[in-house]
Formats: C-alpha cells, structure tokens, sequence
C-alpha cells in the first residue's frame, strides 16, 4: 500500500541553499517518496519580502504543526549585524538537541577512517545563544561588583573599546540533553558516552554540566561512560574516535567539535547532516539540516556538494518512518561514489585496489609456505615488504563531478547495491529515542 506524502517545511536558505535542496528535491522523487511541501522564506530571501526578523511569519506555527522542518544553510553576518537566523529558529522551535553524526565512509578517502561518532550538543544555551554586549561604564560598575577584585584586577576601562559576553548553563538544560544521549546509547546499543565541558577553569558554568553528568550517569549502570576535560576530549576522540560512540556537550564546544570531527572523517563539511530536535515522544519537532554553512564564493557555479544536505534528508525520512526509500538512496550514493563518481570537495579513496593487492600477496606467501616452496616464499616476502612500503604512495583522487552530475549519477543507482553495504551510524540509530515520554 502506497505511503502518504510526507508532510515537511523547506526552507531553500541562502548562498548555495537552493543548488543543494533542488538537488536533494530531485533525488527524492526519483526514489519514489511523495513529499506535501509547504515552502517558506527564511534568511536573506525573507528579509528580501520585508520580513524584518528573517523568518516569514507563519513559518513557527507550520513547523510546530508538521512536525518536520528540511532547512538548508543560511547566512549570518561574522561580528556584526543580525543574530544568527539559526538561534532564534532553535529557540523559536525549543530544539534543545542537536545532534551530528561523523562518519568515515569506505569509499572515501579519509584523515581517520574510524570516525563513526555521534555528538549530542545542548543547544538552547550557552554562550552561543549570543548574548554578547559593548561594556560601558555602568557595564564596568555592575561587573564590578558581581565579581570583586577577580575582575577588578583585570584592568578593564569600560569605555567602550572592550565587549563582554554571558554564558549561562542550567540545571535543566544540562541535564535534558545528557539523559537524550544517553537513553540514545541505551536503546540503539552504543560503545559509550563521553562527556566534555571546561569545569576545571570554568567552574560554576562548566562545573554545572560536569556535576550533572556525573550525577546522572549512575542511574545508567548498562552504558559505558567517561568525562573529559573539551580541549583533551576533542584531542581524543579526533585521533581515536570509539566506534559508534556518544559525544555530549555544551553549546559552543559542540559546534566546533562537530567540525573538527567532519574534517576528521574526510575533510570537509560537505559530508556532514544533522538533525535539531525538540518536543516529546507524542509530538515531536525536528529540524534537519546540513552543517555546512552557505558557501557564497561558489554560489551558482555548479560546485556544490549537495551530499550533507541529502544525507540530512535521509535523516529525516528514517525519522517519518520511511526507512527503506532513505536506504535505497544512501545505497546510491555509496555506490556513486564506488564507481569513482563524486563533486570536486571529495577525495576518492584508492585504497581498495591497493589492499586487494596486498592481500594477494600475503595469501600466496602462506600458500607457499604451507606447500614448502622456499624459494617462492622468499619472493614474495621481499614483494610484500616493497608493496607495504609503496602502498599508500597514491591512496585518493579528488572528484571531479559538478552538482547536477552528481545528482544525476545518484538518481542512476537508485536500485542499486553497493559492494562495501557500511552503515553508518545515522542509518541504523532511533534518534526517536531520545526523546522524553512527555
């Protein structure tokens, strides 16, 4: 029996936004999934209509009411102008969770080719909501007295050359999105839970999240926990991710975390999806989009990687229960990219013809040894060493496919299986899961 159509909100956003919507658009009808579209302004286009906060009114309520957003990338001024469209969205929405997986694909060429991580970052606080202020004199006096001479100390003039900002970190917040992650790890069997914030130098803020990992880890004694200092816990799970693990932390520290381990995993953000998510068991609220931003300086040059927006979309179908159509196009796309097909921000691994290779050798030297042929073992014990040394000597290529080849190649390997059949992790967790009851 055919599915009714998927009800969504889309957003286009802004700079390479539509290139990499209509392209993820086209994909999905190719793969037989109906989507009921209620499109709306957000961003620059928004602001172009004389929508004075960026967001078309109505926008909200739609979402709220659909339960499902697809938002593509949106512009936010660097130091000045308007706050972050993304913030006041994910407040407007009460997406406390932001979730972003990591992942390593195999047909990829890849810095760590273990990274199949997922981080959960609070997202409704912190100093990322932004809540930053030019000090004056009265700013000066006030800090003055909140915080005695450990800020008098400092020296601060409060004339206006100096700006300060404020970082908040609740009780509540904290302990929402540590208990998500790890009922997440609980229910789709995770390797662990590692906790990262800054308490040894941040105390209240930093040692409130800290305090409240460690108190709600006890009641979790099924799943494997850890907490780490961020700048060490950053070191440790870009060099040794644990597979399918669990990240938490705060707002900000998630935010770069989430792009050092993009890069980890192939070098670019232009392979990384997530998903907002907010509400309960019974009315949830999800806003999925790619974590890259807009990408202005290749806006309308057919260079656009299409590939994090896709995957967030995959996100969201498995989220609305469409699980074999969102397994049918990641299919396509690993198999795209086997083929040696992908946009020109992706490296190719080569790998695999180099390892088939190797592992030739090595089964002939044990087959040689076992038939007592010394003199062949000893050939192709010297092969394996020059092999093993030149292997890796030329490991990747980088793509060369422009966003509308890419797209085309993908909607020509619908139906098709790929050799390496990997899951990543987003392909087979319940990110439902990880929502309250109520």
């Amino acid at each position: 029996m055919a599915k009714e159509p998927l009800k969504i909100v889309l957003a286009k956003g802004d700079g390479i936004g539509p290139e990499v919507a209509n392209a993820t658009l086209d994909i999905i009808k190719a793969a037989g999934v109906e989507l009921d579209i209620k499109e709306v302004l957000v961003g620059k286009a928004a602001f172009a209509a004389g929508y004075d906060d960026g967001i078309e009114p109505g926008t909200i309520e739609a979402v709220k009411e659909r339960g499902i957003m697809l938002k593509a990338p949106l512009e936010t001024p660097s130091g000045e102008g308007y706050k972050s469209i993304n913030v006041k969205m994910r407040q407007a929405l009460g997406l406390w969770a932001n979730v972003r997986p990591a992942v390593a694909y195999p047909q990829l060429d890849s810095p760590n080719r273990n990274m199949n991580v997922t981080l959960f970052r609070e997202n409704t606080e912190g100093m990322y909501v932004g809540l930053t202020k030019r000090m004056g004199v009265q700013d000066k006096v006030m800090l003055d007295k909140m915080f005695g001479s450990a800020f008098a100390d400092l020296g601060y003039k409060g004339n206006g050359t100096e700006s300060f900002g404020v970082q908040i970190i609740s009780d509540k917040a904290a302990a929402k999105i540590i208990t998500a992650s790890l009922d997440f790890a609980q229910a789709n069997d995770s390797a662990e839970v590692h906790g990262m914030s800054k308490p040894n130098i941040l105390k209240e803020t930093d040692g409130r999240f800290k305090r409240n990992f460690m108190d709600i880890v006890a009641k979790y004694e099924a799943v494997d926990t850890r907490f780490s200092i961020a700048d060490a816990g950053f070191g440790q799970t870009a060099a040794y991710p644990v597979e399918r693990g669990v990240l938490v932390t705060q707002n900000l520290y998630g935010d770069f975390l989430s792009d050092v381990l993009a890069f980890q995993a192939h070098g670019s953000l232009g392979l990384a999806p997530s998903v907002n998510i907010g509400g309960n068991q019974k009315k949830p609220v999800a806003m999925f989009e790619a974590v890259h931003g807009t990408a202005n300086d290749i806006e309308g040059q057919e260079k656009a990687n299409p590939t994090a927006f896709l995957l967030s979309a995959l996100m969201m179908l498995k989220f609305a229960g469409y699980e074999e159509e969102a397994k049918n196009i990641h299919d396509a796309v690993m198999k795209t990219w086997e083929d040696g097909q992908a946009t020109g921000d992706v490296w190719l691994s080569k790998d695999k013809e180099e390892t088939l290779a190797f592992n030739k050798l090595v089964n002939d030297l044990a087959q040689a040894a076992n038939g007592g042929y010394e003199d062949s073992v000893y050939k192709l014990r010297n092969a394996i060493v020059e092999k093993f040394a030149t292997r890796h000597e030329s490991k990747s290529e980088r793509g060369t496919l422009t966003t509308k080849q890419f797209t085309a190649a993908v909607i020509g390997n619908l139906g098709k299986k790929p050799a390496n059949d990997f899951a990543p992790c987003y392909m087979s967790d319940n990110y439902r899961a990880l929502l309250p009851e109520v």
